[in-house]
């Protein structure tokens, strides 16, 4: 694993090596960038919607099959 990972540095530091001074940055392409959300704070507290949509619960959680013995 050391060795990938010190292959990776090596490929990093030669992408370090290239002159990008004129390169403009390739954020988007050109097309109107989607909008964007606000970033707003909601109630949050809709345990029962959610809980509502389990195939099987106990009191305020969700059950699920034991994969673990």
């Amino acid at each position: 694993m050391r060795e990938e990972l010190n292959g990776i540095l090596g490929w990093v530091d030669q992408l370090n090596e290239v002159d990008v001074t004129d390169v403009p940055p390739m954020i988007g392409t050109g097309l109107a960038m989607p909008r964007q959300r606000e970033d707003v704070v909601t109630d949050g507290d809709k345990r029962e919607a959610i809980l509502s949509n389990a195939p099987d619960r106990v009191g305020p959680y969700f059950t699920v099959p034991k994969v673990v013995e």
